[in-house]
């Protein structure tokens, strides 16, 4: 049991040893030049990777994209919280 909800929280986090799975294309992509300099613009420093198809959904777990992100830690720790509190309810 232990195997099996360890490669599911795997697939669920898109996280095999730590490292990003890249499963499937991201929705995200690198921004372009002129979206760069109007974030520098704005003073907007966390600008890494933009949507530009707003319907995109990654098929399963978390896009991997979002490993590379400064917000990483803030977004995971409340997802997994989240999905805790999910299955502890379930």
């Amino acid at each position: 049991m232990m195997g099996l909800f360890s490669t599911y929280c795997g697939l669920i986090y898109n996280d095999f040893t730590s490292l990003p799975v890249m499963l499937t294309d991201s929705c995200w992509s690198e921004p372009k030049e002129e979206v760069l300099e109007k974030a520098r613009a704005a003073d907007e420093t966390y600008v890494h990777a933009v949507r530009e198809d707003k319907d995109c959904v990654y098929p399963f777990g978390l896009d991997y994209v979002w490993m590379r992100s400064p917000q990483e830690i803030v977004y995971l720790n409340n997802f997994k919280m989240k999905t805790a509190v999910m299955y502890g309810v379930a």
